[in-house]
């Protein structure tokens, strides 16, 4: 595919780091010329670098109006620039979801707005928007910025029905949870940003992030004169995180689940972790089981020597931490008690997979065996 760019134009806001920089980099070694729009557009030859705001119409228009005299055109729009949030719909202040459509959706705008009679004059004009999944996934703590991306991705489509009869596709790509300097970032203000990303690794489909590369890759495709019949596409580069549903392997032994080796041989008195996540069906369903169940469990785990037990909910994530002084004890009683069969059981058919174990500063493989498969209904 290399020099399916050759002779074309692009412009990548954001284009100096992460997803931009990357995008960047493959459409230039492909043939393209590529201006990066940023705030500190400091990019390696052969990009071009382009001081521009995406929150400001009049630095837009005259990044634009540069790069169309510079390059005597524009074919391809790159919208990548954007900004993240944390936090639930009560957490952030009006002016900080106003900042984040300022410059995730109306800087979209702004980009495109100013490029278009440009894009008009190219016989090969693409726009690609940089969304994300979690315009299309519920994500906890991330309502402001899956708000924004939420009306990326009806942007686009509407963008597609708008200019499609003038040439100019426009598509976006979703990406999952990428590898980037903001999530480096994000985990360097953990407390433990080694086990902070092995956790985050651990919550994809696939076990890793998803690469900046392959991001980059799936925005050239879309931007490629090879996608000419591509257009109001979502193009997922997630992982799975969307489409794929992940059970845990079934035991041998459905009647009697063995004590794994590592819990067996664990040290006495450790605090054990377990972190697993429900379907994003069947949280009203586990709300309703976690109504009936805990209060019997509770009685057993203490029967079983455990000195405190707690399970929450974060959004789709469960978490659970036990402390005992026994561990061969305390699973011992707790295999085959009465009350913890049947929560197994019927937490078992709601999860969509184990996530995360560990006890104490070691990790386990195994904490808690649940079932794979929901029980015969009676």
């Amino acid at each position: 595919m290399n020099g399916e760019f050759d002779g074309l134009r692009a412009i990548v806001t954001g284009g100096a780091s992460g997803l931009g920089l990357a995008t960047a980099t493959m459409l230039a070694s492909r043939g393209a010329r590529v201006a990066c729009l940023d705030l500190v557009p400091a990019v390696p030859e052969p990009l071009v670098g382009v001081r521009c705001d995406v929150a400001d119409d009049a630095s837009v228009r005259a990044a634009v109006d540069h790069v169309v005299e510079r390059f005597g055109g524009v074919d391809i729009v790159v919208n990548n620039a954007g900004i993240g949030a944390q936090g639930t719909v009560a957490d952030n202040p009006d002016e900080e979801w106003q900042r984040c459509f300022d410059v995730n959706v109306i800087g979209i705008v702004r980009v495109s707005r100013a490029a278009l009679d440009a894009l008009r004059a190219s016989r090969h004009a693409a726009i690609v928007n940089t969304c994300s999944i979690a315009a299309t996934a519920g994500l906890p703590q991330r309502a402001c910025y899956s708000a924004t991306k939420g009306a990326v991705q009806s942007l686009t489509l509407a963008m597609a029905a708008d200019h499609v009869r003038e040439g100019i596709r426009v598509n976006c790509v979703n990406p999952g949870t990428a590898d980037t300097p903001w999530i480096g970032r994000l985990l360097d203000q953990a407390e433990d940003p080694e086990a902070e990303r092995a956790a985050l690794n651990a919550r994809q489909p696939m076990g890793r992030l998803v690469s900046a590369d392959e991001v980059a890759a799936a925005i050239c495709y879309l931007a490629s004169p090879l996608a000419a019949s591509t257009t109001g596409t979502a193009l997922a580069v997630d992982g799975g995180m969307q489409g794929l549903r992940l059970r845990p392997a079934p035991p041998a032994d459905r009647a009697a689940v063995p004590v794994p080796p590592a819990v067996a041989g664990a040290p006495r008195g450790r605090r054990l972790a377990l972190h697993t996540r429900l379907r994003p069906d069947a949280v009203a369903t586990y709300e309703d089981v976690h109504r009936v169940i805990p209060a019997g469990l509770d009685t057993a785990l203490r029967e079983a020597g455990v000195s405190s037990w707690r399970i929450w909910r974060d959004g789709v994530d469960l978490f659970h931490e036990i402390e005992c002084d026994d561990v061969d004890r305390m699973w011992s009683h707790l295999d085959q008690h009465p009350a913890n069969v049947p929560w197994q059981e019927q937490i078992g058919q709601l999860l969509d997979l184990n996530v995360d174990y560990s006890s104490g500063d070691d990790a386990l493989h195994l904490v808690w065996e649940l079932p794979a498969e929901p029980a015969e209904p009676s």
